[in-house]
């Protein structure tokens, strides 16, 4: 069947009448644009709750007195040295510790941080004492700055081994006194530091002090609410004495002991 011409003139027409204008197909075109960005942004966010997620759980700080978790301490390290963070001394105390530290073997104490030298023979440890045996002592007790600092010095007088060089210093502006101690006679368990308040045996998770080590130490006065800070790097004396012991032992310890600073 044959279209006539006023069927051809119906039908271009109804072809014009259906398809839109120009400012229409832009209109048309804008509105698929907003829509697009309405989706992308959309997605984006959807993408940056994602990540921002995935940080929290990298990044949350792990609660203190967590059980399956050691005291926090910094990982930051550089050929500088090692920027410890001790969070479970009080107070808070930070410091730049010797390089190896980053790769030491680490134990962890009631009050405190213990670091054994890979490789090496030196060893560090960074305590609070609330609680410890003096010498020869069967209870537990509580040491005042003073107490604490005389306790150590008889470790000469109850035979224990010798002690020089003590001086009155300040770590971090606080009174302290340093002394080098040549250890000769174990005292196994407690006499450093140890958990507990009252008549208890003398164990693992107490820290002592063992012959053939020579000792560089600082006590440090936190006052009369805190218990003192006990800080030391000690290294074998066997063959060491005070007078010609490895100075870079002793040069290492007043080198991080400069650093130290309570928060």
């Amino acid at each position: 069947m044959s279209l006539t011409e006023q069927d051809l003139r119906h039908l271009l027409a109804d072809r014009s009448a259906a398809a839109p204008s120009a400012p229409d197909r832009l209109a048309q075109v804008q509105r698929r644009v907003r829509r697009r960005h309405v989706w992308v942004a959309m997605a984006s966010a959807a993408a940056a709750l994602v990540v921002a997620g995935i940080a929290f759980a990298v990044n949350r700080p792990t609660p203190v007195g967590s059980t399956n978790t050691p005291p926090p301490t910094s990982t930051t390290s550089t050929q500088a040295g090692f920027h410890f963070e001790g969070r479970y001394l009080v107070p808070t105390t930070t410091a730049v510790l010797p390089h190896w530290i980053a790769s030491a073997a680490d134990s962890y104490y009631h009050g405190g941080y213990h670091y054994d030298q890979t490789n090496g023979d030196r060893a560090i440890n960074l305590f609070i004492v609330n609680s410890m045996y003096p010498l020869g002592a069967t209870k537990v007790s509580h040491p005042s700055y003073a107490a604490l600092v005389e306790d150590w010095k008889a470790i000469q007088t109850a035979g224990y081994g010798t002690v020089s060089d003590v001086a009155t210093t300040t770590v971090d502006g606080k009174p302290a006194t340093r002394m080098t101690v040549q250890v000769s006679k174990d005292h196994p368990g407690g006499f450093a530091l140890c958990a507990g308040t009252g008549l208890q045996p003398k164990g693992d998770a107490c820290a002592g002090i063992f012959h053939d080590r020579l000792m560089y130490v600082a006590i440090v006065d936190q006052g009369a609410t805190n218990p003192p800070t006990l800080l030391w790097e000690s290294q074998s004396s066997s063959s060491a004495t005070p007078n010609s012991a490895s100075p870079s032992a002793a040069a290492e310890f007043a080198t991080w002991l400069a650093t130290v600073q309570f928060h």
